[in-house]
C-alpha cells in the first residue's frame, strides 16, 4: 500500500499536538503550584496570630509547598514561603535554608532581609548585617525593615 502523499503534514501535526498536550499538562502543574502558593500566604499569616493553636496549620502549609515545589521546581515564591513558613514556627535553621535555596534561584533584595531577619534570630550578627546590606544595595526602600 502506497504512503499517503500528505505524510509530512500528519507527521507534523501529531507533533504540534502532542506539544500541545505537553504544555497544557505543564501550564496545569503550574497553575496549581500557584494555587498552593496562595493558599499558603494566606493561611499562614492567619496561622501565625493563633499561636500554638496555629502551629499544626504552618506545618501544613509545609507539606503543601512541598508539593508546589514538585509541579513547578522554578517557582521562587514557593522556596521563600518555605522559609517564611519556617520563620513563623521558630525553626530559623529551616528558615535560613529555605531562603538560601531561594537566592539560589533569583537573588531578590527582600529574600535577603529575610534571611537577615532569620540570621539575626539566630544570633549570627555578621552575617545577618551582610545579608540586609545586599538587600538594601539591591532595593534603597527597605533601608527602614532592618532588622533591631
Amino acid at each position: 500500500m502506497p504512503l499517503p502523499r500528505n505524510l509530512p503534514g500528519l507527521a507534523l501535526c501529531a507533533l504540534v499536538l502532542a506539544a500541545l498536550a505537553f504544555e497544557s499538562a505543564r501550564a496545569g502543574r503550574l497553575l496549581g503550584a500557584n494555587r498552593r502558593l496562595r493558599a499558603v500566604e494566606i493561611t499562614s499569616l492567619r496561622a501565625a496570630q493563633l499561636g500554638k493553636q496555629g502551629e499544626a496549620l504552618l506545618r501544613a502549609n509545609l507539606a503543601v509547598l512541598r508539593d508546589g515545589e514538585r509541579m513547578d521546581p522554578a517557582e521562587i515564591g514557593l522556596r521563600m514561603a518555605r522559609g517564611s513558613v519556617h520563620y513563623l514556627l521558630g525553626r530559623m535553621d529551616d528558615a535560613v535554608a529555605g531562603y538560601q535555596d531561594a537566592l539560589r534561584l533569583e537573588p531578590r533584595p527582600e529574600i535577603y532581609l529575610n534571611l537577615g531577619r532569620a540570621l539575626a534570630a539566630l544570633g549570627r550578627r555578621a552575617e545577618s548585617d551582610a545579608a540586609v546590606e545586599r538587600a538594601i544595595r539591591l532595593d534603597r526602600r527597605l533601608a527602614s525593615q532592618r532588622p533591631g
